[in-house]
């Protein structure tokens, strides 16, 4: 069967444009100059993840108002719990909420405690921890620990989350703390 040349154009150029991203929630306008566009909050982790790191990426969960960062580590065994103070930009974003669903630490349908404190503006004192499970998780490759998620407060910038008395615990009783696993921030930008 033979596609007709134009309906040809038509299925490449959509293809093209999901892929890309164009044509997404965020930007376009009705092409009238007293309509601007709407302006879009994205993240940007600092680094890739890495083995034995925590990195921060963007998840595909935000819209145009929200950036969804997702928290994940890579090759670590034993992991028991996580925190860490999460400082950002409070002329940039605003914390919405955290998630656990889907966390490596819960793979083995082990119950999960979460604390959530909000001790200064702008910070975020984040733990998430498995209650009751005897032993750590290992994480071969790399996996989801949380995720947050932030509302931009501003219609263009630039600002930085970054973390600060980071720990990754294994499951020894009590549990310890498991050197040498660096974290890495990012940055969001409203454009």
């Amino acid at each position: 069967m033979s596609v007709p040349r134009g309906r040809y154009l038509v299925l490449v150029v959509t293809l093209v444009a999901a892929t890309f991203g164009i044509a997404t929630g965020c930007g376009g306008g009705d092409g009238d100059d007293d309509d601007p566009s709407p302006t879009c909050v994205s993240f940007v982790g600092a680094a890739a993840p890495a083995p034995s790191t925590v990195a921060v990426r963007s998840d595909a969960g935000g819209s145009c108002d929200q950036a969804v960062v997702e928290f994940v580590i890579t090759d670590v065994a034993d992991v028991y719990a996580v925190g860490a103070d999460v400082t950002y930009d409070t002329d940039v974003v605003e914390f919405e909420s955290l998630s656990t669903a889907g966390s490596v630490l819960a793979s083995d349908g082990a119950t999960l405690a979460t604390q959530v404190k909000e001790p200064t503006a702008g910070t975020v004192t984040v733990g998430v921890g498995r209650v009751g499970a005897t032993a750590g998780v290992t994480v071969n490759g790399t996996a989801r620990l949380f995720r947050m998620t932030f509302r931009k407060v501003a219609d263009s910038g630039t600002g930085a989350l970054s973390l600060s008395d980071e720990l990754v615990q294994n499951g020894e009783e009590p549990p310890e703390t498991i050197p040498g696993i660096p974290w890495s921030g990012g940055t969001f930008r409203i454009q």
